[in-house]
């Protein structure tokens, strides 16, 4: 995420997926603060791969930037383009094989 610490602290803890927090929905969370990147560098997405050990052919990039959509496309990750108010669960059945 694109975010600095003032907001990753006031914020995070707020959000929940089916009443569990979203922290406890990943395993491991990248913060463009602390990795002293930022999208749409093509190094952020380096570096997470690397990080996650993931493969471009692994992961799906969901932004509402076409920018940063660009970007992790140019390295082979899969991408979708979320624009804000359009259905995303509609959008990602595209992905799901």
């Amino acid at each position: 995420s694109n975010t600095n610490d003032l907001h990753w602290k006031e914020c995070a803890g707020k959000f929940t997926y089916k009443g569990m927090p979203m922290l406890d929905c990943f395993t491991q969370v990248f913060l463009s603060y602390r990795m002293h990147l930022a999208k749409p560098d093509v190094e952020i997405f380096q570096t997470v791969l690397k990080e996650a050990g993931l493969k471009t052919d692994e992961v799906l990039f969901i932004d509402d930037s076409e920018e940063n959509c660009q970007a992790a496309a140019k390295l082979g990750i899969g991408v979708c383009h979320y624009v804000p108010g359009d259905n995303l669960e509609v959008q990602l059945q595209k992905f799901i094989v």
